[in-house]
């Protein structure tokens, strides 16, 4: 499980796959194409590392070590699923639900694709919100990391960091089946190097909190 290894100040080298906007967006359920997306642990920031903490070594942390993941696409439009039974990382996060649940093949994880240009309540939103809430399982639970981290957590780390910084969140479902929000960031001048600014265990919903978070229309009585 490789949330043990998103400490404050942790260094991954990690080309961070795009969202995939080319597809239909018609709120349909999809497998995500697999990407393969090698992130390594490469060092500690020195100005965001917390030195309290115990030394790297003890979480079995070792230079150039791969952090071993699923990787779930962000399809704009749509709702990407990725069957797997161990750590899935997906991003990044800007008010997207994630969800998890077991079908006959066994767990799932997905990420409902709702876009930031358009309205909550509009098309596409409303399409891949309301397509998912009438066909998801009993037994899913689900979750927004955007909302772990707001202005007050990421700006004062922006503001007392060189080199022009920009911060995302990824987030990040476990093997054990725990929900985490990490908090990355990256500066302008290392591009593709990103900084672990903390990360924060976050509760699911189960079936009935979602339905009422995705839907956007009811059916008339």
């Amino acid at each position: 499980m490789i949330e043990r290894y998103f400490v404050k100040g942790a260094l991954f080298n990690w080309a961070a796959p795009s969202p995939i906007t080319s597809q239909p967006k018609d709120g349909a359920i999809v497998d995500s194409p697999r990407v393969v997306a090698p992130m390594f642990y490469v060092g500690l920031d020195d100005q965001v590392v917390d030195h309290a903490l115990p030394n790297v070594s003890t979480l079995g942390l070792r230079k150039d070590m791969g952090i071993a993941h699923t990787w779930l696409n962000y399809i704009h439009g749509r709702t990407a699923t990725v069957q797997a039974a161990g750590d899935v990382l997906t991003g990044f996060m800007s008010g997207c639900w994630i969800t998890m649940w077991n079908d006959g093949g066994g767990r799932k994880v997905g990420h409902v694709g709702t876009i930031e240009s358009a309205a909550k309540t509009e098309p596409p939103n409303s399409t891949v919100k309301n397509t998912f809430a009438q066909a998801m399982p009993q037994n899913v639970q689900g979750y927004n990391p955007a909302r772990a981290f707001d202005a007050g957590d990421i700006m004062p780390l922006l503001t007392r960091m060189r080199g022009t910084p920009s911060a995302q969140v990824l987030s990040l479902v476990t093997a054990s089946n725990e929900f985490y929000a990490i908090l990355l960031l990256q500066r302008m001048t290392e591009r593709g190097i990103w900084i672990c600014a903390g990360k924060k265990r976050m509760d699911a919903v189960g079936y009935d909190g979602l339905y009422n978070e995705l839907i956007t229309t009811r059916p008339r009585r």
